[in-house]
């Protein structure tokens, strides 16, 4: 009777195997994170690019409101990943501002939107469009303390 015989590989052969093993996973790791790396360059690309039109829409509409009503603290927050863009009176409370969508703004026809929100604003807190009144705005805000009471309706 014979004996069946168990051939081993010889300890260099599973070295060698053992080691083109380990540089196949060392490499695929090494380009999924190249591959990440990549994505992750791009999601910042497009995060600076999304801050800058941000920061351009925010200076823009700024730049309309102090022009068009002089004085009153105009806070304008931008997003354009969502499509918004509100616009906030900071001498009066936060919660009475304007959300107005991004898709109804016009280069065109800002300074004219811009004028009728912003003299909305002011109309809430009882405001006149035509000048800065420092003493009804210090008036309203001592009354309320600190937070003007708008009228919604």
């Amino acid at each position: 009777m014979e004996k069946s015989k168990i051939i081993l590989p010889s300890s260099y052969a599973l070295t060698k195997r053992k080691n083109e093993n380990r540089e196949k996973k060392v490499k695929q790791e090494a380009t999924q994170r190249r591959r990440q790396l990549e994505i992750d360059v791009a999601t910042d690309m497009d995060e600076i690019k999304y801050r800058e039109q941000d920061q351009y829409w925010c200076q823009k509409i700024g730049t309309e409101l102090t022009t068009l009503y002089p004085g009153h603290g105009w806070e304008v927050v931008v997003n354009i990943r969502q499509g918004i863009c509100d616009i906030l009176n900071r001498h009066m409370h936060a919660n009475a501002g304007y959300r107005l969508k991004l898709s109804e703004l016009n280069h065109i026809r800002l300074r004219r939107q811009m004028k009728a929100i912003g003299g909305e604003i002011l109309e809430r807190f009882g405001l006149s469009r035509e000048k800065f009144e420092a003493d009804k705005i210090l008036e309203i805000q001592k009354k309320y303390h600190g937070k003007a009471k708008v009228d919604l309706s």
